[in-house]
């Protein structure tokens, strides 16, 4: 539960921090202006279970928006298991099109949060500029219906422990 309070204050944190401006400009007439918001929460995904999001954004520049790279930083070490698929478009986005660069999180074995910057080069950031914020949380997956759940603790922490273990997507 601590996990998943400490992600969702730096996700404010980083809300107002990195991401106050959904607009990034260069000089050289490349824009990349989101029609999303560049955080996402992907909150509680079962183990063994798959999610996207999809990132829309328009090139407000006068010139191509030209995507280099783009690639996540490691996952934490004391963390949940997920891999993180990441794609953008390959082409230079026309000034005045929309383009999308599409995350999709798979969670493996170990539950608990996560959070996860995703980084861009391209000809309106510097390298590596962190574009994309996302967070999340991998939950055991509860197969049986007739399987009890056993509280550890007392109160309301066996109610956030039941909450989190039993939410199905």
């Amino acid at each position: 539960m601590k996990k998943i309070l400490a992600i969702l204050s730096f996700l404010v944190f980083t809300a107002g921090h990195l991401f106050a401006q959904d607009a990034i400009k260069d000089t050289g007439g490349a824009e990349f202006n989101f029609n999303t918001s560049r955080i996402y929460d992907f909150g509680p995904l079962q183990k063994y279970s798959k999610a996207t999001r999809n990132f829309e954004f328009k090139n407000t520049g006068s010139q191509p928006l030209i995507i280099k790279a783009m690639h996540s930083q490691p996952n934490d070490v004391q963390g949940p298991e997920y891999t993180i698929k990441i794609k953008y478009p390959e082409k230079p986005v026309k000034p005045g099109k929309k383009g999308v660069i599409s995350i999709t999180i798979n969670t493996l074995e170990v539950a608990g949060s996560f959070k996860n910057e995703i980084y861009v080069t391209s000809n309106v950031t510097i390298d590596d500029f962190p574009l994309l914020l996302i967070g999340g949380a991998v939950v055991p997956a509860i197969n049986k219906p007739d399987e009890a759940y056993k509280p550890l603790t007392s109160g309301g922490a066996a109610v956030g422990a039941f909450l989190l273990n039993n939410i199905k997507k």
